[in-house]
Formats: structure tokens, sequence, C-alpha cells
């Protein structure tokens, strides 16, 4: 089942172009923006977020699992290189980075929660205010939740204008509302479900020295 989440991740992340990072336990880091910059990074990794709420989503109605996830999204400068000789891994670095962490950790079940750097970069997506986060070094941080697009509302016509962006999401996405209905067994599920491959990228195609990205949008969940 976990791969089969994770697979289905890593699918939609490669249709908006968002790069996989790293995964710890059930954690899945990725970045829009890097190694290839983008302008429209916030758009991408706020589009995945919901994607992915669509994947835990469909997974849990068709095995009839509580399962749910948070999602923390920040925009800012990050250093990335890839690291080692033996699995080698693309990481990136940097103050950003811990805050996307942050906003993961202290947001909320079934949420996307994103800082204001992410946020101003996202016109017509609806928020709502959040508790701001107090960084060690006493900086304050505006912090928000995202209202979910799928519903209506002002913010509808932003996700769809992005995910019309983006055709193989949302053929994806569409696939998913014409699955299962919960009558699924766990062995049903698996033998049903094969989450498209993701293409193969060599280490040579993306190994820099540590560059500096000063339009990333780190995406966490």
């Amino acid at each position: 089942i976990m791969n089969c989440v994770f697979t289905s991740i890593d699918f939609a992340a490669t249709c908006v172009g968002t790069w996989k990072c790293e995964m710890i336990g059930d954690c899945w880091l990725g970045i829009a923006g890097g190694p290839m910059p983008c302008a429209d990074h916030a758009e991408r990794a706020a589009l995945l977020s919901w994607a992915v709420m669509e994947i835990v989503e469909d997974i849990s109605r068709r095995l009839s699992l509580p399962l749910g996830l948070r999602i923390g999204v920040h925009t800012g400068e990050v250093a990335s290189d890839v690291v080692g000789t033996l699995m080698p891994r693309y990481l990136v670095f940097g103050k950003e980075a811990e805050i996307a962490r942050c906003m993961e950790q202290s947001g909320a079940r079934g949420c996307v929660h994103v800082s204001e750097a992410t946020a101003k970069l996202l016109p017509g997506w609806g928020f709502d205010p959040g508790e701001p986060l107090i960084q060690e070094n006493g900086e304050r941080i505006n912090t928000y939740f995202m209202r979910d697009p799928r519903r209506g509302g002002m913010e509808y016509q932003a996700y769809k204008d992005s995910l019309d962006k983006h055709p193989k999401l949302k053929e994806f996405l569409d696939l998913l509302q014409v699955r299962g209905d919960g009558t699924e067994s766990e062995a049903e599920f698996l033998s049903n479900t094969s989450p498209p491959r993701t293409p193969t990228v060599q280490p040579s195609n993306f190994i820099e020295s540590s560059p500096l990205r000063k339009a990333s949008s780190i995406f966490k969940t």
C-alpha cells in the first residue's frame, strides 16, 4: 500500500515538473524550480499538493482505511547538490528547506500549510490565516492554510487553469474518480492498482556544484 501511495505521488510530481529529493520514513520531500528553474514553481507546488490529497483520499476510500496526511510548502533560496557516490542523492540545504519541514510539522491533517512567501505567489487561490511560525532566532513567519479548490469557490478557477496546463496529471486524477467504491479487499486493491511508472533520470543529467535557486518552492508531506 505504501508503495502504491508513493509511486502515485512520484508520477504526479513528474507530471508537474516537481523534483523528488528524498524520502525519510513516510515523508516525501520535493522541490519545484530545481534542478531546472521555472517561473511558476509555487503554482506547481500548490497543484501537486491537491493532487496528493486526491491520491490519498482515493486509496483511503477504496480500502475503507482512515488514511491522512499533512502538507507543507515554502518558497525561498536553497542550495542543492548530489551527495555521495554509493547510492548518491540529490539534496537541498539551507534555512528555507528547514522552514518547509516546519510548515509540514506544524500543519493539520488533511490541510496544505503554506508560508506567506508562497501565498504571495498564488493570486487567485484562497487562504485562511494560520498560526505564525516562530524560528529559533525569533524570526516570525506568517502562515496560511489553503482552501480546498476542488470544493468550488473563487479558488476553483485558479486550480482548474493550473490543472489544464498539465494534461497528464489531469488524466490521472480523472481516473481516480471512477475507481473502487470502498468494497475492495487489500489483496484486490494491490492486484488492481498499477501506478504509472516515472521516467528514470541519470545523475549525470542534473549534477551541479551547489547552485543557489532563488526561485524554488519546497514541498513536504
